[in-house]
């Protein structure tokens, strides 16, 4: 209705019915009320709905949202094209029928724990396009307010991560196989240290087996002596075929694997490992392991892989130092929730533009070094979820520091 002002406005009829003592309708009485305020209103509210969906649908993100019943009551132009469904079928709960079935269950409790917390959230998993593929969605959904400040659901975003997981795996290959490379690298750099090693349980068996040779010519050998003799002829055989079996660890090409590992055991092992190499560098290996040492997360063998470069590393940064205090220390304790390890040696240290780059690619001290060592080692550690860094100590030496996550739960023997 126009007024006199020539201003538009809105006005609502409302009818009441009369009716006299006996209950008869006698008249109808109406009344026009103005809503103009409500419904500019409701038309700034459907102007601003509208808006809002050309915003969201000329984003290249895929957007949606949800109710305070967790319920999804919007999804995006670009989600709808990437799942080729239509809005109605993937409001509500519709939207998880794309998930992955071995994905659906992890992201629907990362989605209802994290909204039960208020709290916001990403995850990955993957979702089916439109044309029947599976594709990795990176989601991120944060709680949004309403007008009057108080939570009104969730409002999340999601990318197509494929290629760059794709990549990531690439990349996790190619570190696989330069760690493999450089463990079998290694390993013929100890041929000298492993071939001493072995020979000690054989050159063992080999004297047992001439001594009671020598005893039967002499006499009947009684039965004690000959268990006996023999007894340690077995143990001699089972130190060489653990020595053999960690070498083929060692060296085999495998997938690296994830689970709760042993670090005191490892170091250990790997002290033992590299013990030739220390005796005919006159150095002496002292470990200081923190007893209880709760279990790391990751792979042992890439992890023995690390040791024995920082302990070769440590032994060579001592080929200059007085022999009576060549000394290679090995710390292992918990720091913030993580198993610390700790390789001190006291050599020449590390100037500080060395400390910059010692973890780069190519970047050696060394006269005949390669400069991968400490780069793949570095690498495993973050793989790993860890850290790794070097510092100069003040009496000269380095100290070369790496960190595991704790595997939850579970502790080393003492």
């Amino acid at each position: 209705m126009r007024t006199a002002e020539g201003r538009n406005i809105w006005l609502r009829d409302i009818v009441r019915v009369v009716k006299d003592e006996l209950g008869r309708v006698t008249h109808l009485r109406g009344v026009f009320v103005d809503v103009t305020a409500q419904k500019q209103a409701e038309l700034a509210l459907r102007q601003s709905e509208e808006h809002f969906r050309q915003l969201v649908d000329s984003l290249p993100e895929m957007v949606w949202m949800s109710g305070l019943d967790k319920q999804c009551t919007f999804f995006s132009k670009q989600w709808l094209d990437f799942t080729g469904r239509t809005m109605e079928q993937e409001l509500g709960d519709g939207w998880a029928e794309g998930v992955h079935s071995d994905d659906l269950e992890r992201c629907l409790h990362v989605y209802t724990s994290s909204f039960d917390a208020r709290a916001a959230f990403s995850m990955e998993f993957r979702l089916r396009r439109s044309d029947g593929e599976f594709r990795w969605i990176d989601d991120t959904g944060i709680p949004w307010l309403g007008a009057d400040g108080e939570f009104a659901g969730y409002l999340g975003s999601c990318v197509d991560v494929t290629e760059r997981r794709l990549v990531e795996e690439q990349v996790r290959k190619q570190r696989q196989e330069l760690a493999f490379v450089a463990r079998v690298t290694t390993m013929g750099e100890m041929t000298a240290s492993l071939a001493h090693e072995l020979n000690q349980p054989l050159s063992a068996i080999a004297s047992y087996g001439e001594g009671l040779k020598i005893r039967a010519k002499a006499g009947p050998v009684d039965s004690e002596t000959l268990i006996d003799v023999m007894s340690k002829v077995g143990a001699s055989a089972e130190r060489a075929g653990e020595i053999i079996h960690r070498l083929r660890k060692l060296i085999r090409k495998r997938e690296a694997s994830s689970e709760p590992i042993d670090v005191n055991e490892q170091i250990q092992e790997v002290a033992q490992f590299t013990e030739r190499d220390a005796y005919h560098a006159e150095t002496e290996v002292d470990l200081n392991l923190s007893l209880g040492l709760p279990k790391a997360t990751g792979d042992s063998i890439e992890l023995q892989q690390v040791l024995v470069n920082l302990i070769r590393n440590g032994i060579e940064a001592m080929s200059t130092t007085d022999p009576k205090q060549r000394k290679l220390r090995i710390d292992s304790q918990v720091v913030s929730n993580e198993v610390c390890v700790t390789v001190s040696d006291v050599g020449t240290g590390i100037s500080a533009d060395e400390l910059q780059r010692l973890f780069d690619a190519f970047y050696t001290t060394k006269e005949d070094g390669l400069g991968m060592g400490l780069a793949i080692s570095r690498s495993i550690i973050e793989s790993h979820g860890g850290r790794i860094w070097a510092t100069s100590t003040e009496q000269g030496g380095a100290q070369f520091h790496f960190t595991l996550p704790v595997a939850r739960g579970v502790y080393s023997r003492e």
